[in-house]
Formats: structure tokens, sequence, C-alpha cells
């Protein structure tokens, strides 16, 4: 599906931001935007709570770091990454990230959109259902590494 018409969204349009755990997520484009071609998200993260290491099968990440500093690592490589760094997560790799600062800024690209669904599914839930996430993240060719 191709979309054919302009639409625009900022952090105050309704909906468009959400608390993700201690983060705080706005979606600026997501599948249903942009007939699944990318998703964009502004998200604000707290370092200590950053997602373990995973791996993506359908879609490719990138992270321009806006604000802080944070450390990609991805197959093993480590990305230093202060505010004004792009860093590009391949899908079928796997990778993660350590926030450095207290708190940093992401400008995150998602290609093709679709895995943002996860962040809305359990945007606002106090204290998630880790195995449901595990689950719904499976369901998105999402895995984590064993502990």
């Amino acid at each position: 599906m191709t979309i054919t018409e302009p639409y625009r969204r900022t952090a105050a349009t309704p909906g468009a931001t959400v608390p993700f755990q201690s983060h705080t997520f706005t979606f600026l484009a997501d599948a249903a935007d942009t007939g699944g071609q990318v998703a964009l998200l502004d998200i604000t993260a707290v370092r200590g709570d950053e997602p373990p290491p995973h791996t993506h099968t359908r879609e490719d990440e990138g992270f321009l770091v806006l604000e802080g500093d944070a450390t990609f690592w991805c197959d093993g490589d480590e990305l230093a990454a202060p505010a004004g760094t792009f860093v590009w997560l391949p899908r079928c790799r796997e990778h993660g990230f350590r926030i450095e600062t207290p708190t940093a800024r992401f400008l995150v690209v998602i290609t093709p959109a679709g895995n943002e669904v996860a962040f809305r599914e359990f945007a606002g839930v106090e204290e998630p259902d880790i195995e449901a996430m595990i689950a719904f993240d499976a369901s998105l060719g999402v895995s984590y590494r064993e502990p």
C-alpha cells in the first residue's frame, strides 16, 4: 500500500507521545502513516532500562543520537555514539545499546515499519509482563539472547 496524502504529527498530537517503561516514546510516523515503509520515533530513554541484546529478522533500525551519549554494539562491534552520531543496525544481527548519561534522546527509524506496534502494545504499563513482551516480540520476528 502506498500512502499518497501528506500528513503531519508532533509530540503534541493526541496519542503521539506515550510512556514506555521508564522512557517516553513519540510516534512521528508508523506503518499506517507510511504504507508500512518506515516508522519514525523520538525516544527519550533512561540509563539502566535499556533492552537486552536482541535480533530483528524483519527490519533494520537507525538511531540518531540527539542528546546524551550511548554505546551501541552489533555482533561484537562496539560503537561509541555521542550526541550527533547516527548508528545503523542491520536486521539479522544481534545488537543493543547502553546509555552512558542519565538520559539520552534518539530519533529512531525502523524500516520497514511494523515492529513499532510492540511499543504501543505495552505503553503505559508500569509493571510489564516480560514473558508476554518476549512472546509478542517473537510474533514480530524479534528474539532475545538467552540469559
